[in-house]
């Protein structure tokens, strides 16, 4: 769930997309001069990071599951996700772009998974193939969860510095990638309650198929920041 705080940037990062032509994002908030904007970039890196890491681990697992209920087409479209995410590399302005194309990616196979499980009667073959690609699924999940958690964090942090100057910028690796952070992250921000949602959607048709995945409720919680 979201603070009211979360509500605020998004509406002032949309505004300033809508009337930024130049090349630095505008933030808003106060002024920008002085703010820490290597350790913001920094921080930006590593969640988006974080967050592609632990998706690679859950498109294993849907490409799995999708095997193990015998739907092979689908399961080609998670691999090729998979190679997707991978490509981005090690770059901000790549990962900002991979995390939320590939989070929006995650979120709409785990609901059709769900329900292709639920239209199944599974055999004992299928549920034992589930259960090990449940696995990756959630580690992934659990693993990207700090991603999500820093990228929150470090949105807020940029909000407040407000917009860079060119000083600001100076030696910042990374920093020629933050406009295009910037227009990701109001799509971002709306594809976090929606991840989540889908991580729950996948665990409960598990759950229906009487398969009990290693992973609790409160695991799979949109965090309070």
């Amino acid at each position: 769930m979201y603070r009211n705080s979360f509500v605020k940037i998004l509406g002032v990062i949309l505004i300033s997309i809508a009337v930024s032509g130049f090349k630095l994002p505008t933030l808003g908030g106060g002024g920008g001069g002085g703010a820490d904007w290597k350790t913001i970039v920094g921080d930006f890196k590593t969640g988006f990071g974080k967050i592609n890491k632990g998706l690679e681990n859950v498109l294993e697992g849907i490409a799995a599951s999708y095997e193990a209920i015998g739907l092979k087409e689908k399961a080609a479209v998670a691999r090729q996700n998979i190679d997707n995410l991978k490509s981005a590399g090690d770059k901000l302005g790549a990962g900002s772009d991979a995390a939320s194309v590939q989070s929006e990616y995650m979120a709409e196979a785990s609901v059709d998974l769900a329900k292709e499980m639920s239209a199944k009667s599974l055999s004992a073959e299928e549920k034992s193939k589930l259960v090990e690609a449940s696995k990756n699924y959630f580690m992934g999940a659990k693993n990207a969860i700090p991603g999500y958690i820093k990228v929150i964090t470090t949105g807020k942090k940029a909000q407040d510095a407000g917009t860079p100057s060119p000083t600001d910028l100076i030696g910042v690796a990374g920093a020629g990638d933050l406009p295009g952070v910037v227009k990701n992250i109001p799509a971002f921000f709306k594809m976090i309650p929606t991840s989540f949602k889908a991580f729950q959607a996948y665990k409960k048709s598990l759950e229906k198929a009487d398969i009990k995945p290693n992973v609790s409720d409160s695991d799979l919680a949109v965090p309070e920041i």
